[in-house]
C-alpha cells in the first residue's frame, strides 16, 4: 500500500456494529483482482509496534471480512506502566488470544541548536525542542541469554521505517521520503539527531 486520500463521510451506508465506540473508522474496499491477495498480506503485517510512539492512539481494530462471510479480527492495544517507561502492547486476535509485549522506553528532550532550527524552520515550523527516544524490548532480552539473539528492530519516525540492524529502537523526529523506506541521507536535520541519540544510548 502507498499513501492513501481518504473520502471523510459524516455519516455511514453500512451498518457498523461497533461504530460508537470508535473515534475513526477507515473502510478499504478491496477488489477482487489480481492484486488482492496481496495487498490482504499486508494488513497479517501489521503490528503492534505501530502504537509505540503515536501517543494519542491507544487502540487499533482490523475486521478483515472474507469471501466467505467470515471475518478475520486483530486488536492491538497499547497499555502504559510507570508514567510511560513501560509500554504494554497487546494483540488479540478471532481465536481469543491475547499476545503481550512489554517495551522500555528511554526517552528525553532535547533543545534544537539555533544554526538547525534556521536551516529546517520552514519545515519543523519553528519548534524549540524535540523528542528523541530509544525502546527496548523486555520480553526477548528475559527470553535470550544473548544480546546477540535479539532481533532487529525498524528505525522509527513516528511510524516504522526499514531497519538499520539494531536491535533495539530508535526513535526520532527523522526526515524521510515520501517511500518512507529510509531517512534522509546527507540531511543537516538528520545528522543532528544522531549524533544526539549516541548520546542518549548510554542512558538506556
Amino acid at each position: 500500500m502507498s499513501y492513501i486520500n481518504p473520502i471523510w463521510l459524516h455519516e455511514s451506508e453500512e451498518n457498523l456494529s461497533l461504530i460508537n465506540e470508535w473515534n475513526t473508522c477507515i473502510r478499504f474496499p478491496i477488489k477482487q483482482n489480481g492484486r488482492s491477495n496481496s495487498l490482504n498480506s499486508k494488513f497479517d503485517d501489521i503490528h503492534a509496534r505501530l502504537l509505540l510512539f503515536l501517543n494519542r492512539l491507544r487502540q487499533i481494530e482490523i475486521f478483515h471480512e472474507k469471501q466467505n462471510n467470515q471475518t478475520d479480527v486483530q486488536i492491538f492495544t497499547r497499555i502504559d506502566h510507570a508514567q510511560g517507561q513501560i509500554i504494554e502492547l497487546q494483540k488479540k486476535t478471532t481465536s481469543e488470544q491475547i499476545i503481550k509485549c512489554f517495551w522500555l522506553v528511554v526517552q528525553t528532550v532535547v533543545q534544537i541548536p539555533i544554526n538547525i532550527k534556521m536551516q529546517f524552520n520552514d519545515i519543523k515550523c519553528d519548534g524549540e525542542s524535540t523528542t528523541i527516544a530509544i525502546t527496548y524490548p523486555l520480553d526477548h532480552i528475559h527470553e535470550n541469554s544473548s544480546y546477540e539473539n535479539l532481533p532487529c528492530q525498524p528505525l522509527f519516525a513516528y511510524l516504522p521505517l526499514r531497519s538499520y540492524g539494531f536491535r533495539f529502537i530508535l526513535q526520532g523526529d527523522f526526515e524521510d521520503p515520501a517511500t518512507r523506506q529510509e531517512v534522509l541521507r546527507d540531511n543537516g536535520w538528520n545528522e543532528w539527531l544522531k549524533k544526539e541519540m549516541i548520546q542518549l544510548i548510554p542512558l538506556a
